[in-house]
């Protein structure tokens, strides 16, 4: 993908309206791939990162619907291959004012500049849940840098697990917000964009110094991520549940169902982040490296590995610790 180097202002509003709609018929292509029973996985990269074809279906509609509407728009995506079919809906369809810029009660910029930013896009974050039957741990990532900033996040997530721990229910759910407004709005109307609505997010707690309990995801089961669990054994009584999918952790953690999200570094990209270090600082919590610094997005896929690993909390003193905790490593 080049980058853009056309000055055009796009509305936020717009911008939005549209990515969501995309992100409601993503879930659409992602069904009828399940349907066919199409899951050929090929593979990428030297570490023989897994694609499958609802990969490159769903990045090629995104990125198609996003450059039909706003063509000066400069979009990274993670593959490189694109689908040459065609798709029951046509994203020229889609309305530019299903949300209004009012949302933000005007503290926010209307508009901003394709020049000084970025899309990146993750058409199914966690394609090997996605390969194995783990459903709920997927997610369609859409997140927009303005000047190398994480400032529009939208996640796409598409299936609830049941209370059985088996049954998957298609549910999908369009979580949105911008950084500089200290609310994520959620739409959850199948197909259609209705009145988004403000989530209810769990207050912070005091961490409690004595018990010292965390709850964190087990990670892929490789050996960076059985180092990350011991190290934060020697410190934390750890609960270690098996979620995966970074989209789908940051919402872990955004929602209370996690307390930390730790990935080793160079283990996953600035696609995988975005949109949700967009939502995670839009609700005031923590998104770093091992080091304490936040990331920034490149206008170009290059540079973009995550090099010194990403820390996502929702208490400052969990960040704190987690990251000293990190530093044996």
């Amino acid at each position: 993908m080049e980058t853009a180097v056309t000055s055009t202002k796009v509305r936020i509003d717009e911008f939005l309206s549209i990515a969501a709609h995309i992100i409601m018929h993503s879930g659409d292509v992602m069904r009828e791939v399940l349907s066919s029973g199409s899951l050929t996985t090929q593979f990428k990269g030297d570490v023989k990162e897994p694609f499958t074809e609802a990969d490159v279906k769903i990045q090629t509609f995104i990125i198609s619907g996003l450059k039909h509407h706003f063509p000066a728009l400069n979009v990274q995506g993670e593959e490189d291959v694109v689908y040459e079919g065609k798709f029951e809906v046509d994203p020229a369809s889609f309305s530019k004012s299903s949300i209004s810029i009012g949302l933000f009660d005007g503290k926010v910029s209307e508009e901003f500049d394709t020049a000084d930013s970025v899309v990146w896009v993750d058409p199914i974050d966690g394609t090997k849940s996605f390969i194995s039957g783990q459903l709920h741990h997927c997610t369609t990532l859409i997140g927009l840098a303005i000047k190398g900033q994480p400032t529009v996040g939208i996640i796409g997530h598409y299936y609830n697990l049941g209370a059985d721990g088996k049954t998957l229910t298609y549910a999908p759910k369009c979580y949105f917000s911008h950084a500089g407004y200290n609310k994520v709005f959620v739409v959850d109307v199948d197909k259609k964009i209705g009145t988004p609505v403000p989530i209810d997010i769990p207050p912070v707690q005091e961490f409690d110094e004595v018990a010292k309990k965390l709850r964190v995801p087990r990670g892929s089961d490789t050996t960076q991520d059985r180092n990350i669990l011991a190290v934060l054994g020697k410190k934390f009584a750890v609960e270690a549940n098996d979620e995966a999918g970074a989209g789908h952790l940051m919402l872990e953690v955004l929602l209370n169902n996690s307390d930390v999200y730790v990935e080793p570094k160079n283990h996953s990209k600035r696609w995988d982040i975005c949109a949700g270090d967009a939502l995670i600082r839009s609700a005031g919590f923590y998104f770093t490296d091992f080091n304490g610094e936040k990331y920034t997005y490149p206008q170009v896929k290059v540079g973009h590995y995550n090099e010194n690993g990403t820390v996502c909390a929702r208490n400052k003193r969990v960040l704190e610790l987690v990251i000293e905790a990190l530093k044996e490593l």
